[in-house]
């Protein structure tokens, strides 16, 4: 149950010509310069929705971008995909009735949409008193900040009405204290979500899972739940070489991690009204820029992450670092292209990216030529452009172009020549390579005084 497809009629003037996209069950990630259209294809993507009751031919949504434009597009979804409940169906006569009998319930699926800007302080403050959960979680979608006090907001109301709720036949005992089903859910929510940021953060976040996280308005004195008079006090996690750390007191790129997938788990949970499977089920995420505030080793843990947490979550994501398309497959990774003219195009990797280097990912798909400073990779371009030229047809000018050329190769391999990268990498090589060759002269001695 998932996205399989979307195009684009016409969308000015980020697109001016008709564009298609097929879609991986798991992950989608959009690469591009800037301006070149992925927060777009997120905002399509993000419309269903909003406008759910919308359809077009098929298995699609068919929709405007941005109101004032004139422009249409296509998403399209998998045959499996929930179809409208007879109960949410209009009686009486409804000229639209057969056509939502046959078409998606684009609602029946959560679709979590998480902004590149993502305020990373939290706050004591729950929000405003009319709050509720339908309105937090719909409300991102028109947001161009993520913002991380909805989340605590989320937290309280749904430990409010967890615990309201009748116990069920299922309980779970902890601390002696049996759990509704409800709260189990919860409780389950705050663990994998905690699990997943650990996955990608394992050298901050200890422990296995979330303690004193909420205000919760209970009477239980420990465990998930706990009085405090304040949020920012109340939430915190064990970290290396604390017993307890609230989340505030975190580097953004922790916090932001922790505050966004526990979003996420909140929405699947309410979504799928308290499932004992909710983390399993379908949902779709659409986040911007997913590698902010992540250092490029975590970078390299945050879709494998959420793929192991959220067997059922299909990721559509913006990115503009290698170290996220590294180890993806074959049709996982969009690349939008923009010519001399400004006119985009969008074309889907049609191999593995597995075991590619960064510099290989930045040049193939990034357009990045010269990895390095812009000094030495404009030195490089205008090495590359006098040896395509050829000599000249004057001896002196031929003897200025071989001058040049000699300057600009000393200045591209100046890591070479001065020490750097390539030179440290030749060094450890040469270590290692006379550590193991004396171990091996060892050895052989030892053989043959033992003979």
């Amino acid at each position: 149950m998932y996205v399989t497809n979307l195009s684009i009629d016409w969308a000015y003037p980020i697109f001016d010509q008709q564009i298609g996209l097929d879609f991986d069950k798991r992950v989608n990630l959009f690469v591009g310069p800037n301006g070149s259209g992925k927060s777009s294809l997120l905002d399509m993507l993000s419309t269903p929705a909003l406008r759910g009751w919308q359809f077009g031919p098929g298995w699609s949504f068919q929709g405007s971008f941005q109101d004032n434009r004139a422009s249409q597009f296509h998403v399209y979804v998998s045959d499996d995909w929930f179809k409208p409940r007879e109960d949410d169906l209009h009686e009486g006569p409804d000229p639209r009735e057969d056509d939502l009998r046959e078409g998606p319930d684009w609602n029946r699926v959560p679709w979590i949409r998480i902004s590149a800007f993502r305020r990373s302080q939290i706050s004591s403050e729950f929000g405003p008193p009319e709050e509720t959960l339908n309105s937090i979680f719909q409300s991102q979608y028109g947001l161009d900040v993520f913002d991380t006090n909805k989340v605590e907001v989320a937290l309280r109301l749904l430990t409010e009405e967890s615990l309201a709720r009748p116990r069920g036949t299922s309980f779970r005992h902890r601390m002696g204290l049996g759990f509704n089903s409800a709260t189990d859910g919860l409780t389950k929510a705050m663990e994998v979500s905690h699990s997943c940021v650990q996955q990608i953060a394992s050298e901050v976040i200890k422990g296995s899972a979330p303690h004193n996280l909420v205000e919760g308005g209970t009477d239980l004195s420990e465990g998930l739940f706990v009085k405090y008079p304040s949020v920012r006090i109340a939430m915190a996690v064990n970290v290396s070489g604390e017993d307890s750390v609230p989340v505030d007191f975190l580097s953004s790129g922790t916090q932001t991690s922790l505050l966004w997938i526990r979003f996420l788990a909140l929405d699947m949970l309410y979504h799928y009204d308290f499932a004992d499977d909710w983390q399993e089920k379908p949902a779709i995420l659409l986040i911007d820029e997913i590698e902010n505030h992540l250092h490029p080793t975590w970078q390299r843990r945050v879709i494998p992450a959420l793929l192991e947490h959220f067997p059922g979550l299909q990721v559509f994501a913006t990115t503009h670092s290698p170290f996220v398309v590294a180890g993806l497959k074959a049709g996982q990774v969009h690349l939008l292209n923009r010519d001399e003219n400004g006119v985009v195009t969008a074309t889907t990797n049609t191999e593995d990216i597995i075991g590619w280097t960064a510099d290989e990912i930045l040049r193939t798909m990034m357009d990045v030529d010269d990895p390095t400073d812009d000094a030495t990779a404009a030195a490089a371009r205008e090495l590359r452009q006098l040896r395509q030229e050829g000599p000249r047809d004057t001896l002196e000018a031929e003897e200025q172009r071989q001058q040049r050329m000699t300057e600009l190769r000393q200045l591209v391999d100046r890591d070479l020549l001065a020490g750097g990268p390539d030179k440290a990498r030749r060094e450890q090589f040469e270590e290692e390579f006379a550590a193991a060759l004396e171990q091996y002269l060892k050895s052989k001695e030892l053989n043959q005084d033992s003979g």
